[in-house]
């Protein structure tokens, strides 16, 4: 079977929408994804980068972190002609949260691997992907020719391009719909 790689914050859980969360409670304020139109939280909203650092560990700390719509499904359903690996960035020590997110959704049997490496482009290209389910600009743009990019579109990725290889997706139907069609293109 082939690998599909997929990303893990801000793919198939809403991270981000949490940190904001959490900033705001500290601020007192209402933030909104919108406002993230770089991948630098800090920047964005005008804060310290302790704030955000700390939003964030709390954030990746969190077992209870809520699916992005139709991950769980889909993830599912890929599972049948894919192996599906995670691929994080996260610090080691946040994969047990990644793996109790994954059971308590019960994922776990779906999910062939959990990956955490600050160089997702060797990890991905190490196990062959032929796939990767991304959002952040820094990985997208260090994959060129190789394989296929499902772009998840978030604020910060706006200034990413379609092009024969990279692919924006909305939400995960989206990204069920661009497999269905690979698929079908083999038969």
């Amino acid at each position: 079977m082939k690998t599909i790689a997929v990303d893990f914050d801000d793919t198939i859980c809403k991270t981000a929408e949490h940190i904001l969360d959490l900033v705001g409670l500290f601020f007192n304020e209402t933030y909104d994804m919108s406002q993230l139109n770089e991948y630098d939280i800090s920047e964005c909203l005008n804060i310290p980068k302790e704030i955000e650092l700390d939003a964030v560990d709390l954030a990746v700390s969190n077992e209870d972190l809520p699916l992005e719509k139709g991950a769980d499904e889909v993830i599912r359903w890929l599972s049948q002609f894919y192996n599906i690996h995670i691929v994080t960035s996260r610090k080691p020590e946040y994969l047990e949260y990644v793996e109790d997110i994954i059971y308590n959704n019960n994922l776990a049997q779906y999910i062939t691997d959990i990956h955490s490496s600050d160089t997702k482009a060797e990890l991905v290209s190490y196990m062959n992907a032929v796939a990767l389910i991304e959002d952040n600009p820094k990985y997208i743009l260090k994959y060129m020719n190789d394989i296929d990019i499902l772009i998840f579109d978030k604020p910060w990725n706006k200034h990413i391009r379609n092009t024969y290889n990279k692919f924006r997706v909305k939400n995960w139907n989206e990204i069920k719909d661009f497999f269905m069609i690979k698929l079908g293109s083999k038969n």
